[in-house]
């Protein structure tokens, strides 16, 4: 999957790094509430680095949320998925 050549990519690795760091010490789940937004979780049920627990929660957590989860797809939908994610995303904006 992308999501796994991506990972071994040694000019990523020092950003993912610290992006997984910031994201491991920053909880927002009680701020979910507070979106008002109509929002869109897109996630592959395989994401190796996001566990599909989190798109769930955004989608339990956002009063208006929709959740697309892709089958066989890991962290990036959008190179593994391309078709149904562009479609995804061109229901959504056209609603």
């Amino acid at each position: 999957m992308a999501d796994r050549r991506m990972a071994t990519q040694r000019s990523l690795l020092i950003s993912a790094n610290r992006a997984y760091d910031s994201l491991r010490t920053t909880d927002l789940t009680n701020d979910l509430g507070r979106v008002k937004a109509r929002t869109l979780v897109i996630s592959g049920k395989q994401d190796g680095t996001v566990p599909v627990k989190q798109a769930h929660l955004l989608k339990e957590r956002i009063a208006n949320a929709q959740l697309v989860l892709y089958d066989e797809c890991g962290h990036f939908p959008m190179f593994e998925k391309t078709e149904a994610y562009l479609a995804t995303l061109n229901t959504f904006f056209a609603n």
